[in-house]
């Protein structure tokens, strides 16, 4: 007679167990309890029923970058070091999984750094040449690794905001001619 628990069945007809459903999750349940009706032809007929418990065991899944879509933002004139929050976020269905995270593609600009073990975004040493005229957003990728060598790569941007720029003096001709004559008056 066919039983099943928790992603797990015996077919009888195929005479073997059988993974169904959304299968066997070990952080869910490291153990499966499935419970087997034995019983033979025989006369009288015999029933016997027995309970088999299967260990499950873990296999690495992939982290998952998690905050992409929230706003984030930097002023052109912040100093280098300047934190950008939030910081980048993963989940890892495997307790404990070590992540390092790195930017994989900064859209032509070298001003924002991550902390590889944090996620944490900031400003570059080279973070001067952020230019809200030339570039109002930035456009990053971003790389997750777990300890297990499995990824997730996702997008996300930064809007540079506007700072008072110091002014420039436009200098049409480095000689300037003055007529110099009798005082008026």
């Amino acid at each position: 007679q066919t039983q099943s628990s928790s992603g797990l069945k015996y077919d009888s007809f195929l005479n073997k167990l059988v993974v169904f459903g959304n299968g066997l999750d070990y952080e869910t349940s490291s153990t499966v309890a499935l419970s087997l009706l034995i019983r033979d032809d025989g006369q009288p007929t015999s029933l016997v029923q027995k309970t088999l418990t299967i260990q499950i065991t873990d296999i690495n899944e992939s982290p998952t970058l998690t905050n992409l879509n929230v706003q984030r933002s930097v002023s052109e004139g912040a100093a280098p070091s300047t934190a950008i929050t939030p910081n980048i976020a993963s989940s890892d269905p495997d307790a404990g999984d070590t992540k390092k995270f790195t930017l994989t593609n900064v859209g032509g600009t070298k001003n924002i750094v991550i902390t590889s073990s944090t996620g944490a975004l900031a400003v570059a040493s080279s973070g001067s040449a952020l230019d809200y005229e030339t570039k109002p957003k930035l456009t990053l990728e971003v790389t997750v690794e777990d300890g297990g060598g499995l990824t997730d790569v996702g997008t996300f941007f930064i809007d540079v905001t506007d700072a008072n720029d110091k002014p420039t003096l436009n200098v049409l001709s480095p000689i300037a001619k003055i007529a110099v004559g009798p005082p008026v008056g």
